[in-house]
């Protein structure tokens, strides 16, 4: 055999015995392969990140849920949209047939307190008016409140008024079916009269110091020249009597020709209502729900807000605290509370009054909202199949560049031996 120079000679002889001296030739090529390896997968890394591979979850949850938002919002707008417009309906007509009979009893709307005794006959002659308006709109109540209390004398007379109080109890999102009424506050000799069943939290008066919302419309309806349709309002969630069920309320004034204001009057939509009109479908989301709650100064006004979703399927944890609202990770926004859990998702504002309302400047939000670490989760189990698919690659890549070094490393080491 024609043998080698004894520079080269000697530089194959010191690579063959390499294994004892320092790094031998196949675990040479073993890292230039791996080292060529990892360059090729970061490089196919690089590609799935800059084309969005990554973020493909990210963007189809997103699309779904800001499509289910939609949905919701939208339905939120125009059947509150709707019970406002039959809150206004019903009040004109209240305004009309109130004033007509005070003006029989030879009193005007101003001076309803001085006559308390025509109170009652003034709520009677009103039932049937709020029951047909309860039966033709989409809400789980109608109420009817004069500011005027039968017997100013007693304790508590400064906020209590005399008032009607109607229930549906089984309030039909689907079709306007006859209302299952009861009477909730009220004269009692009005109920028989009318054969309503009285509810276990009934009470004669109103009271409407609990949460202010009877004195701020009042005062709003003398303060501003303005059409009734222009001074409607949306309580926040509230409890109708305290204790009781959470409803909101659109509260109307009721407005004589002359500009007095002597009452109010509206439809109630309660927590219950709210839940089974609003429910998201969420497709495989199952701890999804949604939430319409007054806006502050980007915080979400939680304890003032109703809340729709399959609680079954998942702790609830939302308090009383405002959610705070900030980017988070991908196309979804945090939503945190002091104390609570952190949750992530959309929302969408919905206009509840007109433009040129007396309250256009109190914002509502509907949120579309589901634990954070829960959306984590789903996010993840979109790109597991890809990242196990490079895991498995990557390892068969090993196993292939150490056969290799082997399989070609072999004859050299041989005809240099």
């Amino acid at each position: 055999m024609r043998k080698l120079p004894a520079g080269l000679s000697a530089y194959w002889d010191a690579q063959r015995h390499a294994g004892r001296d320092g790094i031998s030739l196949r675990l040479r090529l073993v890292f230039f392969l791996l080292l060529f390896l990892l360059v090729v997968m970061l490089g196919v890394l690089i590609i799935l990140f800059s084309t969005g591979i990554f973020q493909a979850g990210s963007t189809e949850h997103k699309v779904l849920l800001e499509n289910e938002l939609t949905h919701l919002s939208e339905g939120v707008y125009r059947e509150y949209g709707n019970i406002s417009v039959q809150g206004v309906a019903l009040a004109d007509g209240l305004s009309s047939s109130l004033e007509r009979r005070m003006r029989e009893q030879g009193i005007a709307p101003g001076q309803l307190q001085e006559k308390p005794e025509i109170l009652e006959k003034l709520l009677d002659e009103s039932v049937a008016a709020l029951t047909a308006a309860l039966e033709t709109s989409r809400s789980s109540g109608v109420f009817l409140v004069l500011d005027a209390t039968v017997n100013p004398s007693l304790p508590g007379a400064d906020s209590s008024r005399a008032a009607l109080y109607l229930k549906n109890m089984e309030p039909n999102i689907v079709s306007r079916t006859a209302a299952n009424l009861r009477f909730m506050i009220g004269p009692m000799s009005v109920a028989r009269e009318n054969g309503i069943y009285v509810l276990p939290q009934w009470s004669m008066e109103m009271d409407t110091g609990y949460a202010g919302w009877f004195d701020k419309v009042l005062a709003t309806a003398r303060e501003r020249e303005l059409p009734v349709s222009r001074l409607y309002y949306w309580t926040p969630k509230i409890d109708v009597p305290e204790g009781g069920e959470k409803v909101m309320l659109c509260v109307v004034p009721l407005v004589a020709q002359d500009g007095t204001v002597f009452g109010a009057c509206g439809f109630e939509v309660s927590e219950m209502l709210f839940k089974l009109s609003n429910l998201p479908t969420g497709g495989n989301y199952d701890y999804i729900f949604c939430m319409l709650t007054p806006v502050e100064e980007d915080h979400l006004l939680v304890g003032k807000a109703l809340l729709a979703g399959n609680y079954a399927s998942y702790p609830l944890d939302v308090n009383e605290q405002p959610m705070t609202v900030s980017a988070g990770g991908g196309n979804f926004e945090s939503y945190r509370q002091e104390g609570g859990n952190v949750y992530a998702g959309l929302k969408k504002e919905v206009a509840l009054y007109p433009v040129d309302s007396a309250y256009a400047q109190e914002k509502w939000a509907l949120a579309l909202l589901m634990p954070e670490q829960i959306l984590l989760e789903e996010l993840f189990s979109h790109t597991r199949v890809l990242l196990m698919g490079l895991a498995v690659l990557l390892i068969l890549s090993i196993l292939l560049a150490v056969l290799l070094s082997r399989r070609y490393i072999r004859p050299v080491v041989k005809a240099l031996g």
